[in-house]
Protein backbone atom coordinates (compact mmCIF):
# COMPACT_ATOMS: atom_id res chain seq x y z
CA UNK A 1 0.00 0.00 0.00
CA UNK A 2 1.24 3.76 -0.85
CA UNK A 3 1.89 6.44 1.43
CA UNK A 4 -1.05 9.22 1.14
CA UNK A 5 1.90 12.04 -0.13
CA UNK A 6 3.14 9.70 -2.50
CA UNK A 7 -0.61 8.82 -3.84
CA UNK A 8 -1.17 12.54 -3.97
CA UNK A 9 1.79 13.83 -5.61
CA UNK A 10 3.27 15.73 -2.83
CA UNK A 11 6.75 15.45 -0.56
CA UNK A 12 6.67 15.90 3.27
CA UNK A 13 10.01 17.86 4.58
CA UNK A 14 12.42 15.54 6.28
CA UNK A 15 13.37 18.02 8.86
CA UNK A 16 15.81 15.66 10.79
CA UNK A 17 17.55 15.31 7.08
CA UNK A 18 17.41 18.84 6.34
CA UNK A 19 18.71 19.97 10.17
CA UNK A 20 21.67 17.32 10.06
CA UNK A 21 22.82 18.77 6.73
CA UNK A 22 22.85 22.00 7.80
CA UNK A 23 25.29 20.84 10.66
CA UNK A 24 27.35 19.24 9.02
CA UNK A 25 27.61 22.01 6.78
CA UNK A 26 28.06 24.54 9.54
CA UNK A 27 30.39 22.84 11.41
CA UNK A 28 32.70 22.07 8.10
CA UNK A 29 32.48 26.06 7.76
CA UNK A 30 33.97 26.76 10.96
CA UNK A 31 36.64 23.98 10.59
CA UNK A 32 37.76 25.34 7.16
CA UNK A 33 37.43 29.23 8.01
CA UNK A 34 38.76 28.50 11.60
CA UNK A 35 42.38 29.88 12.77
CA UNK A 36 43.31 30.48 8.89
CA UNK A 37 46.80 32.13 9.96
CA UNK A 38 47.87 28.73 11.27
CA UNK A 39 47.78 27.30 7.75
CA UNK A 40 50.73 26.96 5.79
CA UNK A 41 51.00 28.09 2.22
CA UNK A 42 49.99 25.89 -0.73
CA UNK A 43 53.37 24.75 -2.29
CA UNK A 44 52.89 26.67 -5.10
CA UNK A 45 51.90 29.81 -3.11
CA UNK A 46 55.27 29.21 -0.85
CA UNK A 47 57.28 29.06 -3.94
CA UNK A 48 55.93 32.32 -5.33
CA UNK A 49 56.10 33.74 -2.10
CA UNK A 50 59.84 33.31 -2.00
CA UNK A 51 60.38 34.42 -5.06
CA UNK A 52 58.43 37.62 -4.72
CA UNK A 53 60.54 38.30 -0.80
CA UNK A 54 63.32 38.07 -2.45
CA UNK A 55 62.74 40.46 -5.17
CA UNK A 56 61.56 42.77 -2.62
CA UNK A 57 64.65 42.32 -0.61
CA UNK A 58 66.79 42.44 -3.66
CA UNK A 59 65.21 44.54 -5.51
CA UNK A 60 66.42 42.58 -8.97
CA UNK A 61 64.33 39.98 -10.25
CA UNK A 62 65.83 37.41 -12.85
CA UNK A 63 63.49 35.39 -15.14
CA UNK A 64 64.18 31.43 -15.42
CA UNK A 65 61.84 30.20 -17.71
CA UNK A 66 62.19 27.05 -15.68
CA UNK A 67 59.52 28.78 -12.93
CA UNK A 68 56.11 27.79 -13.12
CA UNK A 69 54.79 31.33 -14.23
CA UNK A 70 55.62 34.26 -16.92
CA UNK A 71 57.95 36.99 -15.34
CA UNK A 72 54.69 39.12 -15.54
CA UNK A 73 53.66 37.56 -12.09
CA UNK A 74 55.66 39.75 -10.56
Amino acid sequence: MQDEDEVNGSRTIDWTWLFACAVITGLASFLRFFALEMRPLHHDEGVNGHFLTSLFNDGIYKYDPANYHSPTLY
